[in-house]
């Protein structure tokens, strides 16, 4: 998956494997999103697109979006790269439990990303990728 987890510290918990991982096509990433949050779980999720091949990472502490970003769009960081992530129906997704350590860059809940994501598609009528 994406080198983009690699320049983050972050530290994998001892023997950990992917909690949760699933494809799009089944579970759209609104779905683990809001079970982490319930949960309050860390760590790192990964993101791929299955057509274009694009990778998104997003941590997460204690259930909340810490920071996020897709490979290789500087323009994608944080929300709006979960927002544009939310949009992708092909593909597959992995949690790894973790400690994160991270500033919030995020500001703002679980939640209220994927509210503004809805809001976002709603009012632009925008296919999901």
């Amino acid at each position: 998956m994406a080198n983009l987890h690699r320049l983050i510290p972050w530290k994998r918990k001892s023997g950990a494997v992917a909690s949760l991982s699933g494809s799009l096509e089944d579970f759209r990433l609104s779905a683990p999103l809001v079970l982490l949050e319930l949960e309050h779980k860390s760590g790192l999720l990964m993101v791929t697109h299955a057509r274009t091949g694009s990778c998104g990472t997003v941590f997460v502490r204690q259930g909340r979006v810490v920071r996020a970003a897709i490979e290789g769009r500087s323009d994608r960081q944080n929300s709006e790269a979960v927002i544009e992530m939310l949009s992708w129906n092909r593909g597959t997704f992995e949690f790894l439990p973790a400690a994160v350590d991270l500033a919030d860059e995020v500001g703002s809940s679980t939640t209220t990303i994927l509210l503004e994501a809805a809001r976002r598609q709603d009012e632009a009528e925008i296919p999901p990728k």
